[in-house]
């Protein structure tokens, strides 16, 4: 999988080359990084300026611009220094007997064409893909978001179907690989040299946040749920779960179970802050490790060992979600890990031994709150105790509406049965059409039912970032459903006796409040 900083070596060719070093605008140039704020943003003559003298000084050297490069917009402070005793490792000798040179020449050669053998980088980008599908797992570097589902750089065109999508995505990124190969060493620090597409779309904000590599499944550093749109975008094509790594939680994986998708985000670098090692501060510490095993039947396992030596072990069925009464022992697989409690804390893993536990884990920015419970104090426990989520079911018959997508006009037209046909070519943006039936979330705020019932019947369509945002509510039992859609000028109301049938037409769904949906087209 080609993560971001992976992705980003490609910039070593260009920004290392004489050419660059000598440009005095790329010196001074305050647009660049431009992924990095502007407040924070640090120039190659900044650094300089304030580079002591035993860091290579204020020389505008190759190895000073390639300290910039590592400390001021890769995020890998001391990359430098860990590089020369990688290096003096690897040749049996003393760290002073690699020079500055010999680190910056290890550098260049990881993505040089010409250096056959010592290109590592290179040849891991040339076979690597951006998105992969196994059996019902799809795998990402980072997540699937709205914002990013079906679209691949430089195309207006919207996949609705998952495989087609990743073949296409990983497409795109071969090609940006074989253009840098064909001139890698121009362009500089330009946003038009080549590869810089893949370069840009693993920095925070590329490809003006839609990849599925910087984004996460977090919020302010705890995990957040699967948004219902892309639920029913990955069910639609088969897929049950996301597997990935970019964001660090904790020294095991974060699983995070909505409806019948389950997302496992397994970057454990961060198991064990500030643990020096022989070499310097190793923040993935020496005993964390966690093995995850997917199955060709669609269930997975976890086994592992925690920061304190703990093992732990559970499976996951397949499709995610497993009702109560609980059955954490059982065959189909652990009920509580990858749910969330009401208070926010996520289940995440279950300890092994004479008196297991639950792991629970509360993320809030780089902090984590970690708690224990007894099992049977997590099968004491009721739904009640446990965060409610929308969930997008009953997916089966989506794939009998087929899409037929126009990127030239950037809208879809559904094939439906003559009469009851509905072509919203209003939609700024295309995704996919999708017949989901969706269960009402029960509400701990009937003040917020109250109001959305009383406002249901106007217009409450808001425009953000030329987009139309559209809200659908539904009340009542599955045996009275009624929903109401409005959107500008016009209501339409549906009444289903057992679900509310929604057309998701580039829908990007997010949860509002806790009694209706929110869709933005």
């Amino acid at each position: 999988m080609a993560g971001n900083r992976d992705a980003n070596k490609l910039r070593l060719a260009s920004e290392l080359h004489p050419e660059c070093l000598q440009d005095p605008h790329v010196l001074t140039d305050t647009s660049f990084p431009y992924w990095v704020d502007a407040s924070k943003r640090v120039t190659p003559q900044m650094f300089l300026d304030k580079n002591d003298a035993a860091n290579g000084g204020s020389d505008n050297s190759a190895a000073n611009r390639l300290r910039w490069m590592l400390n001021e917009t890769m995020g890998a402070q001391g990359a430098f220094d860990r590089r020369r005793h990688e290096l003096s490792v690897l040749r049996a000798c003393a760290e002073d007997a690699v020079s500055d040179a010999d680190v910056v020449e290890s550098y260049r050669s990881e993505v040089d064409p010409t250096k056959e053998g010592d290109n590592f980088m290179l040849k891991y980008l040339q076979h690597g893909k951006l998105a992969y599908v196994f059996g019902n797992c799809l795998f990402v570097h980072g997540a699937v978001s709205a914002r990013n589902m079906g679209t691949v750089p430089g195309s207006t065109k919207r996949f609705g179907r998952v495989q087609e999508w990743v073949e296409a995505l990983n497409s795109w990124c071969k090609q940006e690989v074989v253009d840098f190969v064909a001139d890698p060493f121009g362009g500089k620090n330009a946003r038009n040299r080549k590869g810089s597409g893949l370069t840009d779309y693993g920095v925070p904000g590329g490809n003006e946040g839609a990849t599925v590599v910087y984004e996460h499944n977090l919020s302010n550093g705890n995990g957040k749920h699967i948004e219902p749109g892309v639920q029913a975008f990955l069910l639609r094509s088969g897929i049950t779960s996301v597997i990935s790594g970019h964001q660090p939680h904790g020294d095991c994986p974060l699983v995070i179970r909505t409806g019948r998708v389950t997302a496992i985000t397994a970057d454990t670098s961060y198991s064990e802050m500030g643990h020096k090692s022989s070499w310097g501060v190793d923040n993935r510490g020496e005993k964390a490790v966690s093995e995850l095993l997917l199955r060709t039947d669609g269930s997975s396992e976890v086994r592992g060992i925690l920061a304190d030596g703990t093992g732990i072990f559970y499976r996951l069925p397949p499709g995610g979600h497993v009702p109560f009464p609980p059955m954490s022992a059982g065959a189909a697989g652990d009920v509580f890990v990858g749910r969330q409690l009401a208070n926010g804390f996520w289940v995440k893993a279950r300890t092994i031994g004479e008196n297991p536990e639950y792991v629970l884990c509360r993320g809030e920015g780089f902090k984590l709150t970690v708690e224990r419970r007894k099992v049977s104090e997590m099968e004491a426990l009721t739904e009640a105790d446990f965060m409610q989520n929308l969930e997008v079911v009953d997916v089966a018959d989506m794939n009998d509406w087929e899409a037929k997508f126009d990127s030239d006009h950037g809208w879809v037209t559904e094939n439906r049965p003559e009469g009851d046909h509905n072509d919203r070519r209003e939609a700024t943006q295309s995704l996919s059409v999708a017949k989901v039936q969706v269960t009402r979330l029960k509400s701990k705020t009937s003040k917020k039912l109250r109001r959305h019932e009383q406002n249901k019947t106007q217009d409450v369509t808001v425009k953000t970032h030329e987009t139309l945002t559209h809200y659908f509510w539904r009340a009542g039992s599955t045996a009275n459903a009624a929903s109401t859609f409005t959107s500008t000028g016009n209501a339409f109301a549906f009444a289903a006796a057992d679900a509310l049938h929604l057309l998701l037409f580039n829908a990007r769904c997010i949860e509002s409040g806790k009694n209706y949906w929110t869709l933005e087209f």
